[in-house]
Formats: C-alpha cells, sequence, structure tokens
C-alpha cells in the first residue's frame, strides 16, 4: 500500500471509530430527573426516580426508590439502589449498571426528545431474560431535596492550654 493511500485510509479509520462517540447535534439534553416504572423478573412492577448526569461525554445514571422505613411523613425519602454509566448516541442510550445486590445493562430508546426513554434490561448471572422500564422526565420544580429538620450547629471554639483557640 502506497503512503498517501495509507494515510487516507487510517484517516478514514479514525473518523468513523470517533464518529460513533462524539455528541451529535441536535441530540436531547437527558439531564433531570425521570420517574421510573417496570417490571422486575417475579413479575411485579416497581416505581422509582432515576437521576441522570452529564459526566464528559458520558452519563452517570442513579435509580432511587422508596425508603422501606414506614411512613411518618409527607415527604419520601428516596434512597439510591443502583448506579450506572451510559453513552447516547443515535437516539439510543446505552446503560451498565451495578449496586449492592445487582449488576446489568439497560438499552433505552430515546423518545418525545428526551422526555421520556423506553428500555429494556437483564441482570447478570439470571437467566438472561428482557425487562421493561420507562422513565418519563419530570419537571424540575416536581423534586425537591428535603430539607434537614437539624442543621448542623456552628462549631464551639475548643480553648486549649496557653490560650490558643
Amino acid at each position: 500500500m502506497r503512503n498517501p493511500v495509507r494515510r487516507a485510509v487510517l484517516l478514514v479509520v479514525l473518523i468513523a471509530a470517533a464518529a460513533p462517540f462524539a455528541r451529535a447535534a441536535g441530540e436531547p439534553e437527558l439531564e433531570g430527573m425521570y420517574a421510573a416504572s417496570g417490571v422486575n423478573p417475579d413479575g411485579n412492577e416497581y416505581r422509582g426516580v432515576v437521576q441522570i448526569a452529564r459526566h464528559g461525554d458520558s452519563l452517570v445514571l442513579t435509580w432511587m426508590f422508596r425508603d422501606a422505613a414506614p411512613d411518618t411523613t409527607a415527604e419520601v425519602l428516596l434512597v439510591p439502589n443502583a448506579v450506572g454509566i451510559g453513552i447516547a448516541n443515535g437516539g439510543m442510550l446505552a446503560v451498565s449498571y451495578y449496586g449492592p445486590r445487582v449488576a446489568g445493562i439497560v438499552l433505552y430508546r430515546i423518545e418525545e426528545d428526551g422526555h421520556r426513554l423506553a428500555g429494556q434490561w437483564t441482570v447478570a448471572g439470571d437467566d438472561g431474560a428482557l425487562h421493561s422500564e420507562t422513565l418519563t422526565k419530570l419537571p424540575p420544580e416536581a423534586v425537591q431535596p428535603l430539607e434537614d429538620p437539624h442543621p448542623p450547629r456552628p462549631a464551639k471554639p475548643v480553648h486549649l492550654p496557653g490560650g490558643q483557640v
């Protein structure tokens, strides 16, 4: 192969390899909070919240579910259950996730300009069955962080021997 041909082939290969990972113009912004609903392997439905945050060219997803403690207040306490790293490309979002008792992958189809993600997921080490999950973007004001009813108190000065503080 001649040098100019070799260079042209190498350039085409490099561009083709980089293209799938570049964020395409017009790709929807996926960052935000989503209501999650799906079906577990045992057939029971589940509901939770998923936060999607940008991390460079990739996305970090955190699945959170209601605290199992008895409901004693009007607020809902969400507890992180799994975290994943994902790549959005070509109208799809692919995510590898893991948690204390689970690891797997999920592939979402990005719909409605990123306001709906329709996915299928599977669990590592399971029977390979696919399960469904849908994420629906929540308005920013829908999820508010819980204010701490007991904010930290200012530290009291410590008096050391010799008058040092």
